[in-house]
């Protein structure tokens, strides 16, 4: 089996142990990818396990995605428009970051 499976593999069932539901374990997983920790550093990925997540209303994999969109990187491009809809779902969830992100862009007219 590939290396990358394996690792993914592990930090999956590293994560799924203290993930109490399916949106933390998806969060877990993205964090792994964007860290690094478990397995290679992959901001793709952890872009599309953030997004799963928050799909399920994880209000923090939501932020983190805006932040991936934001800044971009590892052969991630930079998408504001992304990044502001995915701040502005996790502040709908009152996450306290988006909140001061969408005052920021309001503020300032972004």
């Amino acid at each position: 089996m590939p290396a990358a499976i394996v690792a993914f593999t592990a930090a999956f069932e590293k994560c799924s142990a203290v993930a109490p539901t399916a949106q933390e374990a998806e969060f877990f997983v993205a964090e792994a990818f964007r860290t690094g920790n478990g397995t290679s550093t992959d901001l793709s990925k952890a872009l599309e396990h953030y997004q799963r997540a928050g799909r399920l209303g994880h209000a923090e994999a939501l932020f983190q995605a805006g932040c991936l969109f934001e800044h971009g990187g590892d052969g991630l491009e930079k998408n504001p428009k992304e990044a502001f809809k995915h701040y502005k779902a996790a502040a709908d969830r009152e996450h306290p970051d988006s909140l001061a992100i969408l005052g920021s862009y309001y503020l300032n007219n972004k």
